[in-house]
């Protein structure tokens, strides 16, 4: 926490000498909480992507989640990347498609990664090849899918 943030809390609450080090030890119990499941999310994150070289990218999907969680908003909606093993779902010319992704890779020349997997649409006989790097719309609907 800054010194700043921690002066307008204090403005907040006038306290006597003992209750602002109680609310100090308080303060620091909540930024150390914070700090270690920050620190956890960006482990899990990353832990998510399957080679070193990408391994950046699994740290700032994490760092996009602690931004999202900061701000009050939902980590659930559209991803920042698609992870591997998610299956993500989205609306496609009036239907629901589904894209199970097995891997992301980054191309050896540059820095843009693509997500690869199959593509699952009512419409189609079978799960179709597919990559992306697409990320309009698309929505994690692990949890809800069965594979």
């Amino acid at each position: 926490m800054s010194e700043s943030a921690r002066a307008r809390v204090h403005a907040m609450f006038p306290l006597d000498e003992m209750a602002e080090q109680e609310l100090d030890a308080r303060l620091d119990a909540l930024v150390a909480e914070t700090r270690n499941e920050d620190a956890a999310l960006l482990q899990e994150r990353a832990a998510r992507y399957p080679s070193r070289r990408i391994f950046a990218a699994g740290l700032r999907h994490g760092a996009l989640m602690i931004a999202k969680l900061a701000m009050g908003r939902s980590t659930v909606e559209t991803p920042d990347f698609f992870i591997s093993g998610h299956v993500y779902a989205r609306e496609h010319h009036g239907r629901r498609i589904e894209f199970h992704v097995r891997y992301v890779d980054i191309a050896p020349d540059c820095d843009f990664p693509t997500a690869f997997g199959w593509r699952k649409d009512p419409e189609m006989p079978c799960v179709l090849p597919m990559d992306s790097d697409d990320l309009g719309g698309w929505v994690d609907v692990t949890e809800e899918v069965d594979r």
